[in-house]
């Protein structure tokens, strides 16, 4: 290592313990359970997000599985009356509402895991907020000890 590299980084190790004493651990404490609070938040509000997704998702699965059900009621009436064409046209749109079904089953199957992880994380995140405020009331009951004279 080179002089120069030794020099900067015992420079640095000295400016980090100096900003150590500095700073007050009560401070960043309540900072960090700000910013968890934070991302509780934004977890919440993604989390809301997804299962209205899936939701949505649901209620046009049900519509699309009905539509293919009448489709498939329809082609069997068409196919008693002899009205092939007919048929051939509602075949093709069976088809399709087969894609639609089979992608959307995808997409909540999809929706479904990342609420799974979502709600894994929120109280990831809620557990970590729990042990934050657990911090900042021991650190604040130490340091009111040591503030009263005896």
């Amino acid at each position: 290592m080179t002089l120069l590299a030794r020099i900067n980084r015992l420079f640095k190790a000295d400016v980090h313990a100096v900003l150590d004493s500095i700073e007050e651990p009560n401070l960043l404490l309540q900072q960090s359970i700000r910013e968890m609070e934070s991302a509780l938040d934004q977890t919440n509000i993604v989390l809301a997000k997804q299962q209205q997704n899936a939701k949505q998702t649901t209620e046009l699965l049900a519509k699309t599985k009905e539509a293919q059900t009448e489709s498939q009621n329809e082609i069997e009436l068409c196919l008693k009356n002899n009205n092939d064409d007919l048929a051939k046209d509602l075949l093709r749109k069976k088809i399709t509402l087969s894609r639609h079904i089979d992608s959307l089953d995808d997409e909540l199957r999809e929706t479904n895991q990342l609420i799974e992880q979502l709600h894994l994380k929120k109280e990831e995140q809620s557990n970590v907020l729990d042990e934050l405020k657990t911090q900042a009331d021991i650190y604040a009951s130490s340091s009111n000890k040591r503030k009263r004279p005896d």
